[in-house]
């Protein structure tokens, strides 16, 4: 669920770049059309680019074509697991903790026996 979250929200970021740049765009000519009295279109050029960036992102799948070109390479996809990798790791969460760093030291030599004995079968 949580990468189902993270993954929506990370498709929304052009939307909240498009809303934020609109927003300075209208606060900034707002700004110096009523209280500085100058002439603003030329120091508006940014706040228009970000403007234009934004859009292509949203109109265009920039998103879909980069995961499609980095999506596999031509390699065969692999299916190691974590525990497969565990024993691996110069350390984790669990053997810093001084709470439950006994328990994670053995922990990992059960896995570690585990390991070399189903190497030997």
């Amino acid at each position: 669920m949580s990468g189902l979250m993270a993954k929506f929200i990370a498709n929304l970021l052009p939307y909240f770049a498009f809303l934020w740049s609109l927003n300075l765009l209208l606060f900034y000519r707002t700004l110096y059309k009523n209280y500085y009295s100058v002439e603003y279109s030329d120091k508006l050029i940014v706040p228009y680019a970000i403007i234009a960036t934004c859009s292509l992102f949203i109109l265009l799948p920039v998103r879909t074509i980069i995961n499609r070109c980095l999506e596999n390479m031509g390699e065969q996809p692999t299916h190691e697991k974590y525990r497969d990798f565990y024993s691996k790791f110069p350390t984790d969460y669990d053997r810093e903790n001084p709470v439950t760093k006994n328990e994670a030291f053995v922990k990992l030599l059960e896995h570690k026996m585990l390991t070399e004995k189903n190497a030997d079968a």
